[in-house]
């Protein structure tokens, strides 16, 4: 049998483009490329944290150091400059492979430079405080952000302002 399992994650890098007349892809500057083990031409799946989109493309290369992660082609009706993706690639293991699987987690500050690279996500802990404030819950899961880049507890701050 075979999994499919979480090979690789850009973890809320920004978006600095959006070319929709020129050919498909998402554009990913060479570092979290080769970081995140993700190769030209390989296909990714694309989260918008800012807008709830989700979409499949292919990654292509930018120029390494630049930060670039540009959403070009019909996908740039899905992304727009400033907005906060999650860029994943998925890939099937055997029962044999996943004894020594551990997927590579890429974190990066606002300019898309790579803060921190793990293999593993914290245990989410449990939110015990009160959600109901007036905010609905889409807007209560947007607006709490998981400090978990670099320690092994996720802590919870209300951060209304930014990320």
């Amino acid at each position: 049998m075979q999994r499919t399992m979480l090979k690789a994650k850009l973890h809320r890098v920004h978006v600095t483009h959006s070319e929709l007349h020129y050919e498909g892809s998402c554009a990913i500057d060479e570092d979290l490329l080769d970081a995140a083990d993700i190769r030209e031409y390989q296909q990714i799946d694309i989260y918008n944290v800012t807008n709830g989109e989700r979409f499949t493309t292919y990654a292509i290369r930018a120029q390494r150091g630049s930060g670039v992660i540009s959403v070009n082609g019909a996908a740039a009706h899905k992304a727009n400059p400033g907005d906060i993706l999650i860029i994943a690639t998925y890939a099937m293991y055997t029962e044999l492979e996943l004894q020594k699987f551990h997927p590579q987690l890429v974190y990066v500050d606002g300019h898309n430079r790579i803060i921190a690279q793990r293999d593993k996500i914290s245990v989410q802990a449990a939110y015990s405080g009160d959600l109901s404030h007036g905010v609905n819950q889409t807007t209560a899961s947007s607006a709490f952000h998981y400090d978990c880049y670099l320690s092994e507890h996720c802590q919870f701050r209300s951060d209304f302002t930014g990320d």
